[in-house]
Parts: structure tokens; C-alpha cells; sequence
């Protein structure tokens, strides 16, 4: 279907109105227009070329500048997705709070069955899985611990951990048991050997 150059104009202009001051759906428009939606999109894509339609974002709440840092920070690292906290002027218990309500925010988002988590430890990831609600729809989840217990706290006991994260879905906790730390070179490669410690190397792995 071919229009005049005015006829073109005429559609974009209807359709930018119809889409961004009546809410209309694509699928409305292409049908009040009678045309389809892949002419539609060819339009709409013209009327933003042309300079038709300008977008402005209003950033109510002064976060625009966590995402750019998200972005540049993506970017710079290879990371797959990252989440940024502003924390202010808080003291160190209340931005370790905001951070593991972030945190359990974005779990609760991925968090699928079947899947595979690894899990370290410390208090900001303890705080984080103590705020995740309890999903009896999430299943058969394998929890790594990808380091050895550091010290007798349970935020930095991974099997502790990992077992609280199990009760709030369901699955299995595979445990490392090994130090944190090893003093000798010697020792480290020897527990690396043992095979409960090698599978879930090699499962962290892949």
C-alpha cells in the first residue's frame, strides 16, 4: 500500500496521538488506521527519525545517575546485570539494610526453579536472604557454598546460610567443608582434590 507524502504524514501524526495522548494499543491503531502493524511500526520508526516525537524522562527521585553508573559499569566489567544502592549519609547498618533489601529484591525477580545458586557469606548476603519471602512455587533449587566457614558467626558460615535460603523455597544445600583459609599452599591443593570439594568446583564453574 503506497500514500502520498501528505497521507504519510496524516497516519504518523494520528498514530503518535492515538499511542501517546488516548493510550491506544498498536493493535488499535493499525486497526482504526486500517493498515498493519508492520506498517505501523515503519511509521512510527519515520515519525522518530523525523524528529515527531521527543521523549523526555522526569527523574522525580534523582536515580537517573545510579543507572548511567550501572550502565558504565556493565560496560566496563563484562557484567550480565548489576544493581547500584543509594545509601547517602546512612550509617554502616542502614545502608547494609538498604543493599540486602535491594538484593532481595532482585533474587525474588530471577529466582526460578531448578536453578543453581552459589553462595558465599558475610552480613550484607545473611541480612539480604533473611528479607526473601517464602515461595512454595519455586522448587528444586541446588545451592552451592562456593567458600569454607571463616569463623563461628553464622553470617559467615555458608552452610548456614544456604540451609536458610533452602527453607524459603525448596532444594538441596551442597556444603564445601573446608576453611576458609588454608595456611600451606600444599594443603589448599590437596582439598581442592577431595571429590565432594571438586564437584562443586566444577559445578560452580560451568
Amino acid at each position: 500500500m503506497s500514500f502520498t507524502e501528505e497521507q504519510r504524514y496524516y497516519l504518523k501524526l494520528k498514530a503518535l496521538y492515538s499511542l501517546y495522548e488516548e493510550g491506544l494499543s498498536k493493535t488499535e491503531i493499525a486497526k482504526d488506521l486500517r493498515i498493519s502493524r508492520v506498517t505501523l511500526g515503519k511509521l512510527l520508526e519515520e515519525a522518530k527519525a523525523e524528529g515527531m516525537i521527543k521523549y523526555e524522562i522526569v527523574d522525580v527521585r534523582g536515580q537517573m545517575k545510579l543507572i548511567q553508573a550501572e550502565r558504565e559499569m556493565r560496560e566496563n566489567f563484562g557484567l550480565r546485570d548489576i544493581r547500584l544502592v543509594e545509601t547517602g549519609q546512612a550509617d554502616e547498618e542502614t545502608a547494609v539494610k538498604r543493599i540486602a533489601a535491594e538484593g532481595a529484591a532482585y533474587v525474588s525477580q530471577i529466582l526460578r526453579s531448578n536453578m543453581r545458586i552459589g553462595l558465599t557469606w558475610g552480613r550484607t548476603l545473611s541480612n539480604m536472604i533473611q528479607e526473601l519471602k517464602p515461595d512454595p512455587q519455586i522448587t528444586d533449587l541446588t545451592v552451592y557454598t562456593l567458600v569454607g566457614g571463616a569463623s563461628t558467626s553464622s553470617n559467615f558460615q555458608p552452610n548456614l546460610l544456604a540451609q536458610q535460603l533452602i527453607n524459603k523455597y525448596n532444594g538441596q544445600a551442597i556444603v564445601m567443608t573446608a576453611p576458609f583459609m588454608c595456611q600451606r599452599e600444599e594443603l589448599c591443593t590437596e582439598i581442592k582434590k577431595e571429590p565432594s570439594i571438586a564437584h562443586i568446583l566444577r559445578a560452580s564453574a560451568m
